[in-house]
C-alpha cells in the first residue's frame, strides 16, 4: 500500500471496525491488478472523508458567489466536523473550539446542524 492509500484509511472513520478494514484489504487486494494499492483504488467514500480530514476541500465541487457565502459553508462545515469528532457532546465541542455553549447552539440551529446528527 501506498504512503496515501494507509494515511486515507486511518482517517476512515470505520462505523463497522476491524472486521470493515479487513474485508476493504481483502477485497482491494484481489480486486485491484497492480502490484500496490493506491489512493486512487480506494472506495470514493473513504477518498471523501481523507479529504475532510485533512481539511481538503476538494477543487470544482463547491460553487460560491461571495466570501460571505465562502466563510459561511466553511463554518457550517467545520462546526460538523467537530461535534462528529466529539460525539456531539456540545460543551466538549464549545470548549475545544473556543465558543461558548450557546453560541455554538445558536451555530448549529442556524447551520440545521441538529438535522444531520446521527
Amino acid at each position: 500500500m501506498t504512503p496515501e492509500a494507509i494515511k486515507a484509511l486511518t482517517h476512515y472513520n470505520w462505523p463497522g471496525n476491524i472486521r470493515e478494514l479487513k474485508n476493504l484489504i481483502e477485497r482491494m487486494v484481489i480486486m485491484t491488478p497492480e502490484q500496490q494499492i493506491d489512493y486512487e483504488h480506494l472506495p470514493a467514500s473513504i477518498r471523501s472523508e481523507a479529504r475532510q480530514s485533512a481539511n481538503e476541500i476538494p477543487v470544482g465541487e463547491i460553487t460560491v458567489n461571495s466570501y460571505r457565502e465562502a466563510k459561511e459553508l466553511f463554518e457550517k462545515q467545520f462546526l460538523l466536523q467537530k461535534l462528529e469528532e466529539n460525539n456531539w457532546n456540545i460543551s466538549r465541542t464549545a470548549e475545544e473550539i473556543g465558543l461558548e455553549r450557546s453560541n455554538l447552539h445558536r451555530k448549529i440551529k442556524t447551520y440545521g446542524l441538529e438535522a444531520k446528527r446521527t
